[in-house]
């Protein structure tokens, strides 16, 4: 599916909120998004998951392998829900990674940053507190399974990046029986 296409798809999806299957090349399985933003690189969803909301998600459009409107009856459940009546949809600037890290810093919460690769091998996951936010690569504060901070923040370069996730339960949850962040 070309960039093109995906990119009209989204924007669909964003104008109605409607849920898409969106399929990424690193993972075999799709993604139930609602798009909500867009930018000429990137896209700003919330992640559906059994008629709840669980987190904001960033992801490249170059990883969309394929994406497509999901139409069916979880759009009409959502809206007889309500799910979207109390939306509030997150002032992130989609220009860069480097104005989304700014703008996830000044909020000031945990968040999952990914690189996700179709062979699995280098794989990055972090999760925590954004320090520092630089041209090519932002520092961030690791906890690890144990709700253990890193000493050190990790160095995570920008084309290292496929995806951002925040305010999802497994993030906010956990975050509430952490130690603050060094």
């Amino acid at each position: 599916m070309t960039k093109k296409r995906s990119r009209e798809l989204i924007n669909e999806a964003l104008s109605n909120l409607k849920v898409v299957n969106a399929y990424m090349v690193y993972d075999k399985n799709y993604y139930n998004l609602i798009p909500l933003k867009v930018s000429e690189n990137l896209f700003l969803s919330i992640n559906e998951d059994d008629f709840i909301f669980d987190g904001f998600c960033i992801s490249r459009f170059k990883d969309v392998e394929s994406i497509r409107l999901k139409n069916d009856k979880c759009d009409d459940i959502l809206r007889s829900e309500k799910l979207f009546d109390n939306l509030q949809i997150p002032e992130i600037n989609l220009e860069s990674w480097e104005s989304v890290f700014t703008d996830l810093k000044d909020i000031g919460k945990n968040i999952i940053v990914q690189y996700e690769k179709t062979d699995c091998k280098d794989e990055i996951f972090t999760i925590g507190k954004i320090d520092r936010v630089y041209k090519g690569c932002l520092y961030m504060y690791h906890f690890d399974a144990d709700g253990v901070w890193q000493s050190e923040p990790y160095r995570i370069p920008y084309n290292e990046v496929t995806s951002v996730t925040f305010e999802s339960r497994y993030v906010s949850i956990f975050s509430k029986y952490l130690a603050p962040a060094p």
